[in-house]
Formats: C-alpha cells, structure tokens, sequence
C-alpha cells in the first residue's frame, strides 16, 4: 500500500537562538563569505569535549556541523579560536567559509512578498528510500516582480535540484522588493528542505544558503510504505 505523500512548507529561522550570555550584536557582524558559530564546550578530566551549547549562530544549518567537530575532537583547545572560560569550560568562534556568500540586503530595503509558492514535487525513488536532502537556489525578481534566471548553487542529489528549480520557475510574487518606496531589482538565495517523515538532512554545505537569502522552505514527505 503506497501511503499519500504530503507536502508542506514552513519558516525556520535562520540565525540561532542568543542567550543571555551571547555576544553583542556587533560580535556578529558577518564578513562575506564567512559565517560565524559560537559556542561553549566542557571538557572531562582528560580534556574530551562532553557538552557543547550553541551562544550564537549566523546561520542554523551550522550548528549540527560545528557540534560535531568539537565532540569529535576536531576543535582544538589549543586553537586560536579557543579561549578557556573557567576549570572544564571553554569558548569557541568557528568561523565556516561558505561559497557564494554575500551581504544581507541594506536595511533600507523590503524583502517582495510572495502570493503563490508552488511546492516541489518530492522525487518518489528518493522518498522510497528515506533520503532527505536539499538545494541551493538563486533568482532574480526584477522591479514588476517577475522571477528570471533560475539556477541551482549546490544540492545533495541532482533530482532535487531540478524539481526545486522548476517549483521556483512558478513561484509569483505578491509585490517586488522595495527601496525607500520604489521597486527595485534583486537577486535572491533559497534553500529548499527535503524532510522523509520529519527527518533531516545531515548538516553539509548546501544546507546553507548564501546572503541575501529568503527564509528556508521545506518540504516534508510521508515514507512509502514496502
């Protein structure tokens, strides 16, 4: 029995909740191409990494990555960007190179506002097998908020590439971006989600989506049932 695939789409948030003890706003100022992730890490008697908590993030798909890479020991206490906090306790600034990253767009303009936004169709050999995934895309929305050349940046299987791209070809938008009340022309980033029943993809370089970008869409897919 083939169970019905269902398609939905939500808002994440891009940048990683702050604590209290997260550093000031201007910490986080990003430089192009770069986006930062810090964090605190204990370490046991032996100096293994036990715990990390996330203070802040420029971008959310990082976090599992940079976790990872403190756990497995990959980030150094020694390093230059580890500063020992207290006894068993230390702070890290990792900073991830990320391909294609630009500024955000000034704050002087509006992000358009979309009124229809067609969902890819989950590719079914993908969906059998469990596999999660994404893409990467980029578009232009000109000043009568018409998209053009739709391209593909990266994504974790090529099939999901091409149904991201053709559901953004049909994408409509509601009103341009705009500038002190004048529609302007912009060239915009997406990240496209693709969940199998709620499980996410594991946390590579297409996962995040170069500046500016728009929030991610997901995805998500019931399995088939063998």
């Amino acid at each position: 029995m083939v169970r019905k695939v269902i398609a939905i789409t939500a808002l994440l948030a891009g940048a990683a909740a702050l604590t209290a003890e997260s550093p000031s706003g201007n910490d986080r100022a990003k430089t192009a191409g770069f986006r930062k992730v810090v964090l605190h890490f204990f370490v046991d008697d032996q100096d293994r990494p036990q715990k990390v908590d996330i203070l802040s993030s420029e971008a959310g798909g990082l976090n599992q990555w940079a976790e990872h890479l403190v756990l497995s020991g990959q980030v150094k206490i020694g390093s230059p960007a580890v500063a020992k906090v207290s006894e068993g306790l230390y702070l890290a600034k990792l900073s991830f190179p990320i391909e294609g990253d630009g500024e955000p767009l000034s704050n002087d303009v509006t992000f358009p506002v979309f009124k229809q936004q067609t969902v890819p169709a989950y590719p079914f050999e993908l969906v059998k097998s469990g596999m999660p995934g994404g893409a990467v895309l980029r578009f232009t929305l000109n000043e009568k908020a018409k998209i053009s050349d739709v391209q593909v940046v990266r994504a974790s299987h090529r099939d999901l590439g091409l149904v991201a791209k053709e559901a953004l070809k049909r994408w409509r938008a509601a009103r341009p971006a705009m500038r002190n009340g004048e529609p302007i022309a912009v060239t915009l980033n997406v990240l496209f989600i693709f969940q199998v029943d709620g499980q996410r993809p594991a946390p590579w370089e297409w996962q995040v989506c170069p500046e500016p970008g728009l929030d991610p869409f997901v995805i998500v897919s019931a399995p088939i049932s063998k």
